[in-house]
């Protein structure tokens, strides 16, 4: 065979390979743009925002029905924060989450999830953070829980409410069922953090005060 036969041969045979290398998988680095979340994972939103005490309106309430027609219920100051991602399927399906950041002053990268309360120093009454779902909607609501009557709680209408950092989490069901199975504490901001790969993973040690979840 000819040195000009063998050469057209190998030309051939390489014109052959291209279309078959470009087919490959994983050789392209464009495509497109996934929604807000860690790392643009679609089943994980994340909307970080803060509130002045302007904004939190009066009055609202937090109610919990005890029996049918009878219902407990505080008086609140509140914030409704339209969000787009909490849709009718995270809601019947997947999981809201809100996280604040109780000590914006001293400390901003500590995160600690809602509902929140936290003991006044009296001993008589409580300050409480807590949060209502719906569609396209979480609700933030504000209030005081009176304990016993030796020292009032303000007057919530025109307290100055400080400035609060919130992060609101949605997570598709597929997410919130796999976050169950690994084992996962919703109410530890770093366990969640980690796991969803937020920012910002530093905890809220135990032993800071005399605040907790529900």
């Amino acid at each position: 065979m000819s040195k000009q036969v063998r050469t057209l041969r190998l030309f051939a045979a390489l014109l052959l390979s291209v279309p078959l290398i470009a087919l490959l998988p994983g050789c392209s680095k464009t495509g497109p743009a996934g929604a807000k979340g860690p790392e643009g994972n679609a089943n994980v939103v994340v909307d970080t925002f803060t509130l002045v005490s302007s904004q939190w309106t009066y009055n609202s309430q937090y109610s919990l029905e005890t029996s049918p027609g009878s219902y407990l219920e505080y008086f609140t100051r509140f914030n409704d924060v339209t969000d787009s991602a909490v849709t009718p399927s995270i809601l019947n399906t997947g999981e809201v989450m809100v996280f604040f950041v109780p000590n914006p002053i001293s400390d901003t990268n500590v995160w600690v999830p809602l509902p929140f309360w936290f003991l006044d120093g009296s001993g008589s009454f409580t300050y409480n953070i807590a949060f209502e779902t719906m569609p396209y909607t979480v609700e933030l609501e504000y209030f005081f829980n009176v304990i016993n009557n030796s020292t009032p709680p303000p007057y919530l209408a025109s307290y100055i409410i400080p400035t609060y950092k919130f992060k609101i989490v949605v997570v598709s069901g597929t997410i919130s069922t796999a976050m169950q199975k690994a084992g996962i504490d919703k109410r530890n901001y770093a366990a969640v953090s980690e796991y969803l790969g937020l920012s910002d993973r530093r905890p809220l040690p135990f032993s800071a005060g005399a605040g907790g979840n529900r």
